[in-house]
């Protein structure tokens, strides 16, 4: 941690469905020297791009289950997001099962299809599990944790991120924080509208 409460990124999680941004974000956090995680096909996608990635699933040593539902839901990805930095005990835990701390997480969920006109068309199928928990689990460790909710912030907050060589501050995380639990707010209010439809 820098002075007044700024965060340095060292260490990245990138889950996007769209993988457009999550290339261009990923180019951004290379020039920082930023070790990048990805999962599934985020991973491949930076992969190919050129781009040097840890796969998620070397950290986590479970290979993509149930068609990727889970992939992102496993105690070696939320306990690096969730460690409270500050806590000696939490860094010994961390330390204990070999895991770094993750310095930001970037995720974009799974859209939705604009018209859906009854509850027999809602699409459950697409209902985000591990992303969601990884923007929660993120946002909640705003204060260690840097969390962009939607592909939408990537270029914005790289931008940001470039300009002050890789330091975020505890109001922007904090304002981008709120951000994320106001979209998942939203997002939970389509999935609730679309089951009572």
């Amino acid at each position: 941690m820098d002075n007044q409460g700024d965060i340095r990124i060292k260490r990245a999680l990138i889950s996007s469905w769209r993988k457009g941004p999550a290339i261009l974000l990923a180019k951004g956090l290379e020039q920082l020297d930023v070790t990048i995680v990805a999962s599934g096909g985020t991973g491949k996608a930076i992969k190919d791009a050129g781009i040097s990635v840890t796969r998620l699933e070397t950290i986590t040593e479970f290979e993509n289950l149930l068609k990727g539902r889970v992939k992102t839901l496993h105690t070696s990805v939320h306990a690096a997001i969730l460690a409270n930095r500050d806590s000696a005990e939490d860094m010994a835990d961390l330390n204990r099962l070999g895991l770094i701390g993750i310095d930001l997480v970037a995720v974009d969920l799974y859209p939705f299809p604009k018209e859906v006109n009854s509850r027999v068309e809602f699409p459950v199928e697409l209902i985000d599990i591990g992303g969601v928990a990884l923007i929660r689990g993120a946002a909640k460790n705003f204060e260690f944790v840097t969390i962009l909710s939607s592909a939408e912030q990537f270029g914005s907050a790289m931008e940001k991120i470039l300009s002050s060589n890789g330091v975020v501050s505890a109001d922007y995380r904090r304002k981008l924080a709120a951000e994320s639990f106001e979209y998942t707010s939203k997002y939970d209010s389509r999935i609730a509208n679309g089951f009572n439809a």
